[in-house]
């Protein structure tokens, strides 16, 4: 057998201990699992690819071994109860494409990303996790999606101008990033949404907030921005957002240019 799919089959209990290295994909999502998963299951021989945890009961830590199956590409594990930190070998590992670790109980700080991997998704929402983001994140040239919204994360956004990066979504609300919003951060060549709600930033918008015509949706409300909205009809009219908030900061400025648009 090499793909073994069992998602809402209202399996209980634990996790096996091994499963035959021939599996390329494993689906479990979607039952009533229970208890730690185990290091036993993944080794160098492995081949599995996919492994689908989510929507269940899984609790402890996540095992490094993970970092020693060579294949692995996709982890979907959201949803479950797992605790203790992200190993910091598994953004290290060249093989994976995409993890979701979000809706857990993961906490300490965010490994860095082998310069080499060619991970494309880093879903990691709905945790504890505290500190900084490690810069890679915002210039890995096959990232496409970025999301570390309801977090605790902190500190200031890069300034650095991320024209290698190929994300095209970033979500980072809910969390307690502080200081300015540079011009720079804004220029991601592919970027199409970004969300930055619910942190403690401050200071005057960037005069080309709408200068990146690849986003078409853009918000940042409950922060602590001041000074006049720097945006005029003219850029409105160039723009190619759809979706822009700003609310509940410290702006002034007029309105009349965003009534009198079509």
């Amino acid at each position: 057998m090499r793909y073994a799919y069992f998602p809402h089959c209202l399996l209980s209990g634990e996790l096996p201990t091994w499963i035959p290295s021939s599996i390329i994909e494993l689906d479990l999502s979607s039952n009533s699992l229970t208890g730690p998963v185990r290091p036993s299951l993944f080794n160098p021989r492995s081949a599995l690819e996919f492994v689908g945890l989510a929507y269940n009961r899984l609790e402890g830590s996540i095992p490094e071994s993970l970092c020693r199956a060579s294949n692995l590409s996709n982890l979907q594990w959201h949803n479950n109860r797992l605790s203790g930190s992200l190993p910091t070998c598994l953004l290290s590992n060249l093989s994976v494409h995409i993890l979701d670790f979000s809706y857990n109980h993961l906490e300490g700080s965010l490994p860095d990303i082998n310069p080499q991997s060619d991970i494309r998704e880093i879903i990691l929402h709905s945790n504890n996790f505290e500190g900084q983001v490690p810069d890679f994140y915002f210039q890995s040239s096959n990232l496409r999606i970025l999301s570390l919204h309801d977090n605790r994360l902190s500190g200031e956004l890069p300034t650095f101008e991320p024209l290698n990066s190929s994300l095209v979504t970033i979500y980072l609300h809910n969390n307690r990033f502080n200081g300015s919003l540079s011009s720079n951060f804004l220029n991601f060549p592919s970027l199409q949404t970004i969300t930055l709600d619910n942190n403690k930033l401050s200071g005057p918008l960037p005069i080309n907030i709408l200068g990146n015509h690849s986003i078409i949706a853009l918000s940042a409300s409950n922060n602590r921005f001041t000074g006049e909205i720097p945006i005029t009809a003219e850029a409105l009219n160039d723009a190619t957002v759809v979706s822009l908030d700003l609310s509940n900061n410290n702006l002034t400025g007029s309105i009349l240019p965003f009534l009198s648009t079509g």
